[in-house]
């Protein structure tokens, strides 16, 4: 019997294995996506760049999770956007062809910004009852100072 008369049912097996084997061998990066108070990001853009290069996009879903099928090795870095959140670039990694990896990112509201603010009590404490080391400055050590940066320590 020819290959050509034999039924379709019997090439099916073979055919699904084929087209299997591409995605059996393919790297994963996968992660999922929250803020800072740990609740899961829904709708967070996730780009891949490998060695610098943009690969593909993901969208996290509503539990957070991403994931990639990449199929090549290299030094993948993300990107991730989302509304309402600052832009964050993961540190570069390294994947081979075969490896699963995964980042699980962190997303900071854009309101949030990291600054330090020095204020007058208004209530003097006395220098030996400070637990900090401290430097006292008189009046005449200010008066003779351009601007106070020069003052600080």
């Amino acid at each position: 019997m020819s290959l050509y008369r034999l039924p379709f049912r019997h090439f099916l097996p073979a055919l699904l294995l084929l087209l299997a084997l591409p995605a059996a061998f393919a790297g994963i990066v996968r992660g999922t996506v929250t803020d800072i108070t740990g609740a899961t990001v829904r709708g967070a853009t996730i780009v891949l760049t490998v060695d610098g290069r943009y690969i593909a996009t993901a969208i996290s879903g509503a539990d957070g999770s991403y994931q990639f099928s990449t199929g090549q090795r290299g030094r993948f870095a993300l990107i991730l956007t989302a509304p309402s959140f600052h832009q964050l670039n993961s540190p570069v990694f390294f994947a081979g062809m075969n490896d699963s990896v995964e980042r699980n990112l962190v997303l900071e509201p854009e309101w949030v910004h990291q600054s330090i603010v020095v204020t007058a009590t208004g209530t003097p404490t006395p220098q030996p009852q400070t637990n900090e080391s401290t430097e006292v400055f008189g009046s005449l050590d200010l008066a003779h100072q351009a601007d106070l940066v020069n003052v600080l320590p």
